[in-house]
């Protein structure tokens, strides 16, 4: 099966795929929502996607970039906007903060990334650039297994720019698999809010409690939410709980429905149904869409891991078992910062070899 391949932006030349504060924002949340409100100035250079094809480049100053639109103050003194689909590669200088931070993620050490993505906050003045950062602390709580901080980082993030080009990060509760108790308090404060976005996060790590009824009919409610981001996603949360005796006919309108969502947002609901299929016993086309999910987003780290963990299993079940084992063994070598999936390796890479 080919994997898709969507051309992504890029920020200094990588590629990347304001309201109310939660009630129980901590005081590092709140330090970092005033200091979103800082003005700037730098140099940089845009390319953008022409109307009739081809691509042009304007320099200037980037006044801000949310996920509608970009303002920036051209070199001759004008401001002009253009919309957000038509950027294709932003070239911006960095702080020494936010390279070493970046440095950091890209080796895996999610901790010390975190610690320098907050030195990078205070070192940022440019308040697009501090959402990206924030984006990144999520994407850095998330792999620490912090999903209570990613949560309610990634919410302060909504509430400055509410049309994020960064809403991938958004850490939704995917694996069954009952919270632990912080995340399970801000997940029933979450669910209680009249925010969609804080409500999907909230309904998304509680389907694996006894709150699951309530859960899933406020999914139900979001489901015709003006936001079609959180409409999807609130749709593939609750395949979660069908999943467990899906139809063929089920299986087959939730992967039409996957090519609907943006392509930013399809791990979790390609690990859902990778989940539905492996259950079935369609263990090949399982680890087909399992492994879609750690090839395409491997920024999402827990979750790409898991999955390369549940594709080794369904692959146990054909007559594949010595790819199963190649798949434990690079979890065993490649994902040394998710440990407890680790250890999972490890134990079943001993019963794939015998």
């Amino acid at each position: 099966m080919k994997l898709p391949y969507k051309r992504k932006r890029r920020v200094d030349g990588f590629r990347r795929g304001s309201g109310r504060l939660h009630p129980r924002v901590p005081p590092l949340a709140l330090a970092i929502a005033a200091m979103l409100a800082v003005p700037l100035a730098a140099h940089d250079t845009v390319t953008l996607r022409g109307k009739a094809g081809g691509e042009t480049r304007v320099t200037g100053q980037i006044v801000d970039y949310t996920g509608r639109e970009m303002t920036v103050q051209l070199t001759g003194g004008t401001t002009q906007r253009f919309p957000a689909e038509q950027v294709l590669e932003v070239r911006s200088p960095r702080t020494q903060e936010h390279s070493q931070a970046d440095e950091q993620f890209a080796q895996g050490r999610f901790a010390d990334a975190l610690t320098m993505y907050r030195a990078a906050l205070d070192a940022e003045p440019r308040r697009w650039v501090r959402r990206e950062i924030l984006a990144q602390a999520v994407r850095c709580y998330d792999a620490l297994g912090r999903s209570a901080e990613a949560g309610t980082f990634f919410l302060l993030l909504v509430d400055d720019d509410p049309d994020t080009p960064h809403f991938d990060c958004i850490p939704l509760g995917w694996v069954p698999g009952r919270p632990d108790a912080a995340l399970e308090q801000a997940a029933r404060d979450w669910l209680n809010s009249d925010r969609p976005v804080a409500v999907l996060l909230g309904a998304s790590h509680l389907l694996s409690t006894a709150l699951q009824p309530r859960a899933s009919a406020r999914l139900g409610e979001l489901q015709s939410t003006a936001d079609p981001r959180v409409a999807r996603l609130a749709e593939a949360q609750r395949w979660r709980v069908e999943a467990l005796q899906s139809t063929p006919a089920q299986r087959a309108r939730w992967a039409r429905a996957i090519e609907a969502i943006p392509e930013p947002l399809q791990a979790g609901p390609n690990f859902v149904l990778g989940q539905a299929q492996a259950r079935a016993g369609e263990y090949e086309q399982a680890a087909l869409s399992l492994l879609r999910v750690a090839l395409v987003y491997p920024r999402q780290r827990p979750l790409a891991a898991r999955a390369v963990l549940e594709a080794a299993r369904a692959l146990e079940n054909t007559t594949h078992a010595d790819r199963a084992a190649r798949l434990y063994r690079e979890l065993v070598d490649e994902y040394q910062d998710q440990p407890r999936i680790v250890v999972e390796a490890r134990s079943r890479l001993g019963s794939a070899k015998k």
